[in-house]
């Protein structure tokens, strides 16, 4: 009998991790309800179950890289946390800061994804060390190779949604980018903004002692 004319019969069935309990056509497709080995119960489209298209909650993906950091002994450095931390609010909707990068359409690039070496080759090759992090170049663009840049980790949050932009004599620039062009001490110019309520033309122009 067949079950594309009678979907329950596919409830009960096992595809991979994932257990259906559920299901319902929507138009031309068919969604189903299905429980994860792990626990998770989430909606997917039936025909990637079928088409092993997808296998799991996204438990599968975790413990196939658990096993990879494990045979190359990095799973426990820096690097290693920068990697999965970016994957990790990019794609897991339970992360934080999820709605900040991938609940705003903001992913990582299938290649660093997949692996983990590969995102290590472009690190070092691209200058890391342990006092630097990673910050995209576009802060709306994706993580990839030719939007991302090593930078020093206390500057970070300088090219945020929320970085603070200063607008005089027709420039709008960030706090970092003042201080840059200026040539001021970064933590000078916050402190003279933030802490002794300076006004921006006060702050920007008054020199620095010698």
């Amino acid at each position: 009998m067949p079950k594309h004319l009678f979907p329950e019969l596919f409830i009960g069935n096992k595809y991979n991790k994932l257990i259906i309990i559920s299901i319902e056509r929507r138009q031309s497709k068919l969604f189903v309800v299905a429980q994860c080995e792990c626990g998770i119960i989430k909606e997917y489209l039936l025909s990637k179950l079928i088409n092993n298209h997808t296998r799991s909650c996204g438990c599968l993906h975790k413990e196939l890289l658990r096993k990879r950091m494990k045979s190359h002994g990095l799973s426990g450095t820096r690097l290693h946390g920068i990697w999965s931390g970016m994957i990790d609010r990019c794609r897991r909707v339970g992360n934080s800061k999820y709605k900040y990068y991938g609940g705003r359409g903001i992913s990582v690039c299938e290649q660093w994804q997949i692996s983990f070496i590969s995102f290590t080759n472009w690190a070092f090759a691209n200058g890391y060390n342990d006092t630097l992090t990673i910050e995209r170049k576009e802060v709306n663009g994706n993580y990839e190779p030719d939007n991302c840049k090593w930078i020093p980790a206390g500057e970070q949050a300088l090219n945020t949604r929320n970085t603070h932009y200063i607008e005089f004599n027709g420039q709008k620039l960030t706090v970092s980018q003042w201080a840059k062009q200026l040539n001021i001490n970064y933590n000078t110019l916050l402190n003279r903004i933030n802490t002794y309520k300076w006004s921006i033309e006060k702050s920007l122009t008054t020199p620095l002692r010698s």
